[in-house]
């Protein structure tokens, strides 16, 4: 991992995020970008501001972020690079990570249980966009090294050429962490020994080689329950989740079992992508 992105708006839970994407930026020894999509409020939107008002607040934004980055740097020893445009978050993102080589975008997690607020609106729209792997920090979690991480994947194949699953590779040998690979089935649970027999042949085992791991299958009706359920029997540091169309993670993400997962757990979700819809859009 060279390259970290994290956002920020300097509110409480962006900067939680900012501080733990900058400490593992440090373990990485990774570059830090702090991004900033600076927006005008509605009042100065509707008033009538000469150009030179607006370059002077877009300059006074800039500054704010440079000094927050300079802080960083000296407090964690990494090189950090402000960016920040006029614009919405989830526009400026992709763009960002193609230009930047970024390995990693980090976000906060709103500190606010509002029905509505399911991981903050600005969250979850770049998860459900996101052709690159998103890690959501809840408010209050600081960083820690990760000893044990949650895999907990669907009846969707994993491909050995997919670059966000190497990340979890990575992350995992460079933490030494264990992984658990969790997969429920609506169907009756299989054998232990008719599981492992499956899984070697996938190919998630040949990602994965090298790290250690182990797998785990349940059956249940409710398969976003018996995931939380899972996070609070192996009290996980990190959940990886990977939100295709269509399926479980997708639907979770508009509706607030994904807050009850990672917000009540306090357990940091990292959202990879997945290499198959990006070949299916590009046909």
């Amino acid at each position: 991992m060279k390259t970290i992105l994290v956002t920020t708006d300097y509110s409480s839970d962006a900067q939680n995020a900012v501080h733990y994407a900058a400490k593992l930026a440090a373990y990485f020894n990774a570059k830090l970008l702090l991004f900033n999509a600076f927006q005008m409020s509605v009042h100065t939107s509707n008033a009538f501001m000469s150009p030179s008002a607006v370059d002077h607040m877009i300059a006074n934004n800039e500054e704010r972020l440079n000094e927050l980055g300079n802080e960083l740097s000296q407090t964690y020893n990494i090189k950090v690079t402000g960016i920040t445009y006029v614009s919405m978050v989830d526009e400026e993102l992709s763009m960002l990570v193609k230009k930047h080589h970024v390995d990693l975008v980090v976000m906060g997690m709103q500190n606010d249980l509002t029905e509505n607020k399911l991981l903050g609106n600005t969250t979850t729209a770049v998860i459900r966009k996101a052709d690159f792997p998103v890690l959501v920090v809840p408010f209050g979690v600081e960083f820690h090294n990760i000893e044990k991480i949650l895999f907990a994947r669907d009846e969707n194949a994993i491909h050995e050429k997919d670059k966000s699953i190497r990340l979890l590779k990575e992350i995992a040998e460079g933490f030494k962490a264990d992984v658990e690979i969790f997969h429920v089935e609506k169907m009756p649970v299989k054998q232990t020994d008719e599981l492992t027999e499956e899984m070697q042949e996938d190919e998630l085992e040949q990602v994965l080689k090298g790290t250690h791991h182990a797998y785990k299958m349940t059956n249940a009706t409710k398969v976003a329950d018996s995931i939380v359920d899972e996070i609070k029997n192996y009290q996980p540091d990190l959940l990886v989740m990977i939100p295709h169309k269509g399926t479980f993670m997708d639907r979770l993400l508009k509706r607030s079992i994904t807050r009850r997962m990672v917000m009540e757990t306090q357990v940091p979700l990292l959202a990879l992508s997945d290499i198959r819809e990006k070949e299916v859009a590009h046909t």
